[in-house]
């Protein structure tokens, strides 16, 4: 498990996608679904207080809040920041995603070590801070360089009219990186919104389902506000809300780099 304290070190709410081994031909219904999605994501500034509600099987809570900047202008690298305010031993840690279409990097700095360390491919498992969340789960935009994105098929989902999307590696390196063997996508074609995202394990087992939840327009664009993810496997569940939210921000780029986040 990646922790954000000195022993173990180590991180959601932008989130979407992942993965079985598929074609390596590309679709173009799933693909100009995912590029709808890519595109209602592509904001100039954002900024968001979260509160995470972790729940274990036995039904006790650990609470988490931390804000989340985003930065994705149409045409450059989306960026995601998170920097953790509560509770007090994980306070100040800070986790940079940078995905530019082609490749994903992250990092973190954890302030009881003082350092920033680039997170590696083979971190991308490890759980988000204690949550049910993994670090492959915070994803920023499609991947059509390393992966494949196939309709399935159409139905409603919760009254909503989707297309479910399969999101699947393309690379024997991206396979190997990944804790899932397949992701599936409620996509809602008219607003570009992910609704619901089941995670297959290794062994083509359902192992968590991630929703969204709590509907709201912002201008011209609408977010869910609220993510409920269940571990199938043991019942814990991960809540994120999102407190408040402001857009058409003006956010500088240094504010994303990765020498930067000490000061967060």
């Amino acid at each position: 498990m990646v922790d954000p304290r000195p022993a173990r070190a180590g991180a959601l709410f932008v989130l979407a996608a992942l993965l079985v081994a598929g074609p390596a031909t590309a679709d173009p219904k799933g693909e100009a679904l995912m590029q709808k999605v890519d595109a209602a994501l592509r904001t100039s500034g954002e900024k968001l207080a979260v509160r995470m509600e972790v729940r274990s099987p036995s039904g006790q809570a650990r609470v988490r809040r931390f804000d989340m900047f985003v930065k994705a202008p149409a045409g450059q690298a989306a960026k995601s920041l998170l920097v953790f305010r509560e509770p007090a031993d994980v306070s100040g840690t800070a986790v940079l995603t940078v995905d530019d279409g082609k490749a994903r990097q992250q990092w973190v700095y954890v302030p009881a070590t003082g350092r920033t360390r680039r997170i590696a491919a083979a971190d991308r498992t490890e759980s988000f801070v204690g949550s049910d969340f993994a670090l492959e789960d915070i994803k920023l935009g499609s991947d059509y360089v390393n992966r494949s994105y196939d309709w399935v098929r159409d139905e409603t989902w919760n009254g909503v009219a989707c297309s479910v999307v399969r999101d699947a590696p393309m690379t024997d390196a991206e396979r190997a990186a990944s804790g899932y063997k397949e992701v599936l996508l409620w996509v809602d074609p008219s607003r570009g919104l992910i609704w619901r995202v089941d995670f297959y394990d290794k062994k083509g087992q359902l192992a968590k389902q991630l929703t969204a939840e709590d509907l709201k327009q912002y201008g011209a664009t609408w977010h869910h506000d609220r993510a409920v993810m269940t571990d199938l496997r043991d019942g814990s569940v991960t809540v994120t809300q999102a407190e408040s939210r402001q857009v058409s921000l003006s956010l500088p780029d240094g504010k994303f780099a990765p020498g930067a986040l000490a000061s967060q």
